[in-house]
């Protein structure tokens, strides 16, 4: 006979080994340990942990490294070992156990091994003194004792459900039982969980409410998705891993499926409703005082209680455990009972224990799950579909499934024709027939699911892949009921075997934690202004990347950040944190200044999806103070004033025109599964009226966000608040009380985004339709209207073609378009070839640029001056208002004070070069690229003409000043009479096609008499000038030329004299080149009208003694 080992007694056996280990390592510094207290009874066997992570756990921070400081590196070896047999069944100790430096293993008190001892003081509430690091080794001695006699028992200590009912308890009580925890000796710690045991029920089923079909949800199919969806994974094999594993309460099994399902979180959002379902309690058995005062009440011969008292306290983890220990008892003799009284005493001890998947069980969740999509994989030619809206995503679930059905609906490939069929990618997503076949098959493997389905019949799969592959042969385009035909096939298809898996794959909760947006700008400059229409963008609060997401402020003139909902009485929240409307300090509102910057508006979206609980339950006034405070949120949160320096020093220099820093320049409201009910549609349009009027007057923009589908069922007087036809008279009303509006113009500050189903190329079209055939518009009406809408489309970066298409739709029919979570990596690329086609470039700014843009002005592509002028236009408004301010306090000193005049007058070029021109420059600069400044500069040539003729002026100033200097002082005090002057001698050298000239000029205002002449050439002093030409020419003496004597000669002013000429144009140019090589210097002295002497080098002069 093969020999029997016990497992479980193999593993108490080595625990206990370890403890011994442990006990026998010596203990530096410290004096013996007496023995640990022999363990209480506990007739249940040991049970095996297992791993559990806890959400939630206490740290005593007031333990600190210090407290460790006289323990031996052994002592502290031996604690870290001790840690180990109490913790080691916990993912949290696992993790850090098993990290690569090995914090718990290495005898030293480090920030891992502190946090554990800030654990186990905080779970055993130790008294934290000077002395307490010494209190820690005798105590774990003794929980690790317990820890291997005890197993059970240890985890109700270490469980948090059992540290939330100690700490409820009353402070006498709580004060006892921390000292038992302090203490650590057995039979108290088991008394203590025992009477825990006894306060246990089993929690009542949760009730479930009416839910909501979305939440604060999106969806989204990432590779990882696509990759689970496609995997064929065992849910039965891996459940079968937690047989018979108990669990205090389903809390703490489903985080332990969470480990094990965190590669694929979405199957097990699908999968745990089942595992609920199945899920039943276990109890255990409690035999103390209690329950035999219970039994006395009830009845129970004397005899018997005694008996029973003599067993003292005794837990039994089961109802197998009790038969078999009381069966042992009534055996021995040593338990008098009557078969009748046995379920009595069980009645009475029996208390809730855990919840753990028996067979039965997992049995009923293995019928459940089989041969369903949602645990078994979807086919992989569907997942060959879906890759085509990998990462793309959506807010509303009809949305997402309309995009799923599109994509089926062209992989199956049925009425190919009636599909654009010059776009080759929409082409190349048909499915081969081998590909076809193998979904069938794969689809017949899948079990129908009624739930699913609907609770409608499911035609055969045969005959719905005939209608399929007929549909995909036809020669032409389909008829209206053959494509009707075709698209119902795709929603059964979908609807039947796909959507629950799917939609469980791709449903992502909004983050609780969200952060600060970090943005910015790239080189793209600013936001357009001359758009033919609106180019809405929408950003996700929590899409964080490092270093910041770059966005093409050029190609969206307006962005709404959504992440902000409300709650039920009306306050906002971003994630599951409160949101202070009022704060507008720097951090979480640095993305609003990098827009502003960036001349982008700031829209932010409010979105509410929870109506169908708490609103119900609400009365009329409740739900008007509720949209109330919404709308007194929104006008807090737009008009905070942001309180960043930049955006102080704006607020002071801000032009007329332009709006101060705040918050928002507007809101998108968004509230689906907002109630259809007429009271409700009165109360939103209530609201919106009202909002709106306040709005008006800060001007601030207020849109709404609503789905296709949501819009289409208030058509022609029917339907809720965001019915067609509810927003249509909500806007007739708006339009009457604001007469004189443009309509559809960008200043329209209220506009319809509707949320377009797939595929765009027949949404659109519908929504078109719809507009057209609603009895409630007409002419003007429906224009108005029709720009008033912004289709918003979530493009995939696929199908470039079609987007073209919906963009120039979507010019010549709408207001403008949006784009929800775009690939904002993608429009903030560099634009190398703008005249490419979208097709072509396949960027989406190229997109908007050419079908957006008048064409007549460029190519849309800033440069570097435009960039910087419009980015920084803040810095150069405030450049031109200090040099401004400084400019005037100049003339205004230069006319009272003589030095100031001085000074001015000596360094007149210092000052235009330092405020005249910078603040002629950042004006022409905020003229051309500021868009609070376009107004003047757009058919206002005037200012252009004006800074010309200051510009002009100022040359003509510096020349006048410059002339002033050179005079001399003592001339500057003279009057200036008729012959009487300051002379100015200057000479210059001419040579084209008529010749050689050297001219002397008079440009000063006396006369001059030329007293000298000195020539030097190459350094050598020469008679005249004829000798210098003769050495110039060297051999060439074939040379005409003509000279006059120049001393003795006078200039009066503005004369001139030609000193030397060749009047041969050949020779002049020939001269003229050979000079070049020759070094030539000439000064004239001549004298004035006061007798004074100068000497002139052609550039500048100079005063000289009288001459001999």
């Amino acid at each position: 006979m093969k020999p029997h080992f016990n497992t479980q007694a193999m593993r108490t056996m080595g625990q206990w080994a370890l403890v011994a280990c442990i006990a026998l390592a010596p203990a530096t510094g410290l004096g013996e340990s007496g023995a640990a207290s022999a363990p209480t009874a506990s007739v249940s066997a040991p049970v095996a942990k297992t791993a559990q992570t806890y959400t939630l756990v206490g740290y005593d921070r007031s333990i600190r490294k210090e407290h460790f400081a006289g323990l031996g590196k052994p002592t502290v070896l031996r604690m870290q070992q001790q840690l180990e047999v109490i913790y080691r069944n916990l993912a949290d100790w696992q993790h850090d156990f098993a990290l690569r430096e090995r914090p718990l293993n290495d005898g030293i008190v480090g920030s891992v091994t502190l946090s554990w001892l800030q654990r186990y003081a905080y779970n055993f509430k130790f008294n934290v003194g000077a002395e307490v690091g010494k209190d820690f080794p005798a105590h774990m001695e003794r929980m690790a004792a317990f820890a291997v006699a005890h197993p059970a028992e240890l985890e109700v200590l270490l469980d948090k459900q059992f540290e939330a009912w100690d700490n409820a308890n009353p402070a006498a009580i709580k004060a006892q039982d921390f000292a038992v925890r302090r203490q650590a000796d057995a039979a108290p710690l088991i008394e203590l969980v025992n009477r825990y045991r006894a306060s246990r029920t089993a929690p009542q089923p949760a009730r479930s409410g009416p839910a909501d079909s979305d939440g604060a949800a999106m969806y989204v199919l990432r590779q990882e998705d696509l990759d689970a969806l496609g995997s064929k994974v065992s849910v039965g094999k891996i459940l079968a891993g937690f047989k018979d594993k108990p669990y205090a309460s389903k809390e703490t099994l489903k985080v332990a499926l969470e480990q094990t399902f965190k590669d694929r979180p979405h199957m097990l959002v699908a999968l745990w409703p089942v595992i609920d379902k199945s899920l039943r309690p276990f109890n255990g058995y409690l035999l103390n005082a209690a329950s035999r005062a219970s039994l006395k009440k009830d009845g129970m011969d004397d005899s018997t209680l005694d008996e029973l008292a003599a067993f003292g306290t005794v837990y039994l983890k089961s109802r197998e455990a009790f038969d078999t220990y009381f069966a042992d008892k009534i055996g021995s003799g040593e338990l008098t009972i009557t078969d009748d009284s046995l379920p009595q005493l069980a009645t009475a001890t029996k208390v809730f224990d855990n919840f753990h998947l028996d067979q039965q069980a997992l049995d009923s969740i293995e019928k459940q799950l089989s041969g369903s999509a949602r645990y078994v994989g979807v086919p992989g030619a569907v997942v060959k579909m879906l890759e085509q809206i990998k990462g793309v995503d959506y807010p509303d679930l009809e949305i997402f499934h309309s995009a799923v059905k599109s994509k089926i609906a062209f992989g199956l490939g049925m009425c190919k024709l009636n599909t654009p069929v010059n776009n080759d990618y929409m082409r190349s997503l048909t499915i081969s027939n081998d590909e076809l076949a193998s979904l069938q098959k794969e689809l017949e493997a899948l079990r129908p699911s009624l739930a699913d389905a609907g609770g409608v019949a499911v035609p055969e799969l045969g005959k719905q892949f005939e209608q399929i592959a007929a549909l995909r042969n036809l020669p032409r385009r389909c008829e209206i009921d053959e494509k009707d035909s075709a698209d119902e096939i795709v929603k059964r298809l979908f609807d039947t075997y796909l959507m629950v898996a799917i939609d469980s794959a791709a449903r992502k909760q909004m983050p609780a934690d969200i952060a600060p947006i970090q943005i910015k700008g790239g080189n793209c400059g600013c936001a357009l202004d001359d758009l033919s229409g609106v180019v809405y963008g929408f950003y996700p609060y929590w899409d964080q990347k490092k270093g910041g997401q770059t966005i093409n402020f050029r190609a969206l003139n307006r962005v709404a950040y959504y992440g902000l909902t409300v709650d039920n009485t009306g306050e906002f929240y971003l994630g599951s944190n409160s949101f202070d409307v009022h704060d507008g300090s720097a951090k979480p509102n640095e993305f609003v200044r990098v827009a502003r910057q960036h001349n982008s508006k700031v829209d932010w979206l409010i979105q509410k999806d929870d109506w169908r609980g708490a609103w119900l339950a609400l009365n009329s006034q409740s739900k008007k103070a509720m949209l109330k405070r919404i709308g007194d949120n929104i006008i807090d949160l737009l008009n905070a004033p942001l309180s960043n320096p930049g955006a102080k020093v704006a607020s002071l220099i801000a032009f007329a025109g332009a709006t101060h820093p705040r918050r928002g320049d507007g809101v998108t409201l968004y509230f689906p599964n907002y109630p259809e009910d007429e009271e409700s549609t009165a109360l939103f349009n209530e609201f919106y009226l009202r909002l709106r009027a306040e709005m008006n007057k800060h001007d601030l923009w207020l849109n709404i966000l609503v789905t296709q589908n949501t819009l289409a069922s208030g058509k022609n007087g029917m339907g809720g608040a965001f019915g067609l036809a509810n927003l249509i008279h909500l806007r007739k009303l708006r339009t009457a009380a604001e007469q004189g509006g443009r309509p559809g113009a960008q200043d329209n500050g209220e506009y319809l985004l509707v949320l377009l189903n797939e595929p765009s190329s027949d949404a659109k079209k519908t929504l078109r339709l719809d507009m057209e055939n609603d009895s409630m518009l007409h002419g003007a009406d429906r224009a108005d209207f029709l720009r008033s809408i912004l289709p918003v489309i979530h493009f995939d970066d696929r199908n470039w073609q079609q987007l073209e298409d919906d963009i120039v739709y979507a010019r010549d029919n709408f207001g403008g378009m949006g784009f929800w979570a775009p690939d904002f990596d993608n429009l903030a690329l560099p634009v190398t070839d703008a005249s490419q086609s979208c097709l072509k470039s396949q960027q989406i700014f190229v997109c908007l640029l050419k079908n957006y843009r008048d064409q007549n002005l460029h190519d849309g592509l800033p440069g570097a001056i435009e960039v910087f002028a419009c980015v920084h236009r803040w810095l150069l408004q405030s450049l031109m208002l200090f040099l401004m301010i400084t400019g005037i306090v100049l003339i205004v000193l230069f006319f009272k004070f003589c030095k100031v005049q001085e000074f001015i007058k000596v360094r007149f070029l210092w000052v235009q070069l330092l405020i005249v021109l910078p603040a002629l420059l950042a004006f022409i600069l905020l003229l051309l690229y500021d868009p609070y400044m376009q107004s003047l500069s757009e058919g206002n040539m005037p200012f252009f003409f004006s800074a010309g003729i200051i510009m002009i002026g100022v040359g003509v100033g510096y020349r006048f000043w410059r002339a002033q200097r050179q005079v001399p002082q003592r001339e500057r005090g003279m009057p200036q009479r008729q012959g009487m002057g300051f002379p100015i001698l200057v000479w210059t050298i001419e040579s084209d096609q008529r010749g050689f000239q050297w001219l002397i000029d008079n440009r000063g205002s006396g006369y001059a008499i030329i007293k000298k002449v000195e020539i030097l050439l190459d350094g050598n002093p020469v008679a005249d000038a004829k000798t210098a030409l003769e050495s110039v020419m060297e051999s060439d003496n074939n040379v005409l030329w003509k000279s006059v004597p120049l001393v003795g000669q006078k200039l009066d002013p503005g004369k001139q004299l030609v000193g030397l000429s060749i009047p041969n144009g050949e020779a002049a140019k020939a001269f003229a080149q050979k000079l070049k090589a020759h070094d030539l210097a000439v000064k004239i002295t001549y004298s004035g009208p006061n007798n004074e002497h100068w000497t002139s080098d052609g550039s500048g002069i100079m005063s000289v003694a009288g001459l001999s």
